[in-house]
């Protein structure tokens, strides 16, 4: 039966074996409809975040995207991955994790990797900038090497500004790529690159990539600057700080960026509380351990008088740290034992 409306269906153990057993034949899965094994990716990471199907279930069901070659599907689950990225992130297991990934994703980035050939379709399109940015998130070699050879190949283009050679529908993803996997050459060159566009769009993921490598320097430079108007307008201060935290490497740079210039930042944005909330939500949704709440609270008591304007409450912040203490205190045995 094929699905026409959306809900969530739990099924009993020995019917999600069924449906394990079923996906996990290359020559049986298509018997289930598309959207059915959609809904089948959504239903079984929403019951095991909440605790209501163990996780190796869902993990046994999420083995038959080797052989998965739709988009939806493929969306569907690494956009419910998340989740447990960001439980992993900064934990002995990510590395586990991510080569899994990587296993799973071994045969759909086959498809892709030819970063150079034209892609037909708006589907096939998001398809192959999805695949081509996690394989080299979860650090596929082969997609790592592709993405730096293209970029130094613009690099050493004439007139890069006018002459962008990488793909149009990539152009996002191999720069951040680019800079996650390259030096201090590729980033200043994609430095200058922004500095020299008159593109809103094409800035706005500039930032963003500029904020993904792993150079410390380099990422306390991009933070120092972000407060120097002369040098990074004001409207993107706070995108360039939500970008090194996003920023595996970065996130212990931003966090002590942010608890020691605190005040710079308050003075920055002309002493707005809300404005400086947010950069304290930025840091506060990767916490997920005890030490860091107790640290994160010493610093807001420390640090009170910078938030008595701001209309959010500091507590609704506190809040999502101890829900993600308590999310991983759950879980995250549960998880790597399955890794």
């Amino acid at each position: 039966m094929q699905m026409t409306v959306l809900f969530r269906v739990f099924y009993d153990t020995r019917n999600w074996m069924g449906i394990i057993c079923t996906l996990n034949d290359p020559s049986k899965y298509e018997t289930i409809p598309t959207l059915n094994r959609v809904q089948l990716i959504l239903d079984s990471l929403s019951f095991s975040q909440v605790g209501q199907l163990d996780y190796e279930i869902t993990f046994q069901l999420l083995k038959y995207l080797k052989h998965e070659e739709e988009y939806l599907p493929w969306f569907a689950a690494l956009s419910g991955w998340k989740k447990i990225d960001d439980l992993l992130k900064r934990t002995p297991k990510h590395e586990v994790f991510q080569n899994n990934m990587r296993d799973m994703l071994s045969c759909v980035y086959s498809k892709f990797r030819n970063m150079d050939e034209k892609v037909i379709g708006y589907e096939n399109i998001q398809f192959q900038s999805l695949v081509i940015s996690r394989a080299c998130e979860y650090q596929t070699k082969d997609c790592i090497q592709r993405i730096l050879d293209l970029f130094r190949k613009w690099m050493k283009s004439i007139d890069p500004d006018n002459n962008n050679i990488l793909p149009k529908e990539l152009k996002d993803t191999i720069c951040i790529q680019a800079i996650r996997y390259g030096g201090e050459e590729e980033w200043n060159f994609l430095w200058e690159r922004y500095q020299c566009s008159n593109l809103q769009l094409e800035k706005d993921n500039m930032i963003f990539a500029l904020g993904c490598t792993p150079i410390e320097s380099l990422l306390l430079r991009y933070l120092n600057w972000s407060l120097d108007e002369s040098i990074i307008p004001r409207e993107y201060a706070s995108a360039v700080f939500s970008s090194v935290t996003l920023n595996e490497a970065g996130f212990l740079v931003a966090k002590e960026f942010l608890y020691c210039k605190i005040a710079d930042i308050y003075e920055y944005y002309q002493r707005q509380g809300d404005s400086l909330i947010t950069y304290v939500y930025y840091i506060a949704y990767q916490m997920k351990t005890k030490e860091e709440l107790e640290e994160f609270q010493s610093f807001i008591t420390k640090s009170s008088s910078y938030f008595k304007e701001s209309d959010i409450d500091i507590n609704d912040i506190t809040a999502t740290i101890t829900g993600n203490i308590e999310w991983t205190s759950k879980f995250y045995n549960r998880i790597v034992q399955n890794e």
